[in-house]
Formats: structure tokens, sequence, C-alpha cells
């Protein structure tokens, strides 16, 4: 806004600048509360405030055109992102389906007799999560080692181990753990707790086979292999997977995914306070 004659200054706390003649829009200002700077006055700060309004157009104008590229940048980035994102999916799900076939092919050998084993005997009697942890670490062992996982006779009294052989597809659908009893050649998986202390326990973090490209499609890949594993593990039986299909159902939910949370009030509860 320019003054074009008189320049007067209204009477306000925020001292805002007004003039008289000349305003936008042809707006008209009472003379009521104003005090009168004379022309001769006015002039100079008529050019700082002129050179002011200046500069200040070219900094809303310098802003409006950096949103605007920026608002085009970030619809191409999320164009490339939603592109990124379906490749990544795609890779992945093709990986799921071999690493499925390939556990298939390691715990179902021709021969069961000349496989070779990795045994495990649940004598750690702790919760659900540590016993899945568990066997998730002894099968990416034998995977490792090229060696048919099986678990050994449970004990009586078991409440995990009768729950997974009701609940659960079995590991190998040829092998049982008669087939590597007596074995001289037979890896006894120890407890995950020792592979920590001793390296030679310690298998790859990923299959050095699929490492580079794993490494590629997923940002936290150990945790994507891990859930292969687990979900090998806990493979329902038809009656299980039933029941699940219809619980799911009943949720009337709308697209994916559905979340299961599992809030632990046993054991844990005194853990917290210790």
């Amino acid at each position: 806004m320019f003054c074009i004659r008189v320049y007067f200054r209204k009477k306000t706390f925020s001292k805002t600048e007004l003039c008289r003649e000349g305003l936008v829009d042809n707006v008209s200002v009472t003379s009521e509360g104003v005090d009168w700077i004379t022309d001769e006055i006015s002039h100079p700060r008529l050019f700082d405030l002129s050179e002011n309004v200046l500069i200040k157009e070219d900094q809303i104008k310098s802003r409006f055109y950096y949103l605007l590229f920026n608002n085009k940048r970030n619809k191409n980035n999320d164009s490339g992102f939603i592109q990124y994102w379906v490749q990544q999916n795609i890779g992945l799900s093709s990986f799921h389906i071999f690493k499925s076939s390939s556990y298939s092919s390691y715990n179902n050998p021709s021969d069961c007799k000349k496989a070779k084993y990795v045994t495990l005997d649940f004598t750690n009697l702790c919760g659900l999560g540590c016993r899945i942890h568990q066997l998730i670490y002894c099968l990416q062992l034998a995977l490792e080692n090229e060696r048919v996982f099986v678990l050994k006779n449970h004990h009586s009294g078991d409440p995990f181990r009768e729950w997974l052989h009701q609940n659960m597809l079995p590991l190998s659908d040829k092998c049982s753990y008669l087939d590597s009893d007596g074995r001289s050649d037979n890896i006894e998986c120890p407890l995950v707790q020792k592979a920590f202390t001793d390296p030679k326990w310690l298998p790859h973090a990923l299959p050095i086979d699929m490492n580079e490209e794993l490494l590629r499609l997923h940002e936290a890949p150990f945790v994507w292999f891990a859930g292969q594993l687990a979900a090998y593990i806990l493979r329902p039986k038809p009656q299980l997977a039933q029941l699940i299909n219809v619980t799911l159902k009943s949720f009337e939910t709308s697209g994916d995914p559905v979340v299961g949370v599992h809030i632990r009030r046993t054991d844990k509860v005194d853990v917290v306070r210790i």
C-alpha cells in the first residue's frame, strides 16, 4: 500500500501505518483520532515503507513458489513411494512362497533314515513367547546346516507341547524323532541363551543366498525372516484354521490388516514390579 499525498499514523498501540489517499480499492479512512504529519516529514518514511513492501512482496512470492514446488515434488514422491511399496510386496511375496517350499524340502527329505537332524528337547518349561523364540532359533540352525528339525517326544504335563501337537502341523510330514533316535551325528539344539556365549551356535542373521535381495526389499529383513520362521512353526491344523477364519469373518472388518493383541497378565505382572 503506497501513500500518494498525505501520510498519517493512527494512534494505536500497534502503530499501524495507514495512507489517507491512494488506498487499495479506494477504501476511505476517517480522520478522527489521527495525528497529521507533513509531507516533508512523511516522504522519507514513505520511501522506507515502499521498500519494505517490495521486500515483503518478494518474500511472499518466494514462499509461494517454494510451497508450490514442494507440493508437486511430494505428489511425485508419493507416486514413486506407492510404486516402490507395490514392487516391494511383490518381491517379498515371491520370497515367502520360495521360503515355504524350502522349509518343506529341508524338513521332508526323500529318505528320513539317511537325513541329518537337529533335535530339541523341551526341558525348559518357560512361557509361550519363550518357547516360540527357542523353536525359531532351532529351525534357523537346522536350515543353515541343511538338516531336518524335529522335536523329541514331549514330556507328560507339558501343556505347551501338548497344545502344539494338537493344534499345529508337524514340523516334518515324513520324519519324526524316531528316525533320529540314537544317531551320533545329531545336533542337539542348545537353549538360545547359550548361542550368545558360543559363536559356533550362532547361525547367520539371514540366509546367505538371499541376504542381498532381502536387504534391498526390507528395512529390517531379519524381522521379516524371523516372521517367516514363526509362520512355518505355527501352521494351524485344519480344524484350528477353520476356527480362525470363522472368527475373523465374525469381526465384520473391512480390509486389511487385522491385528490381534495379546495382553499377558500372568507371571509378567510380578516381573514388571521387580
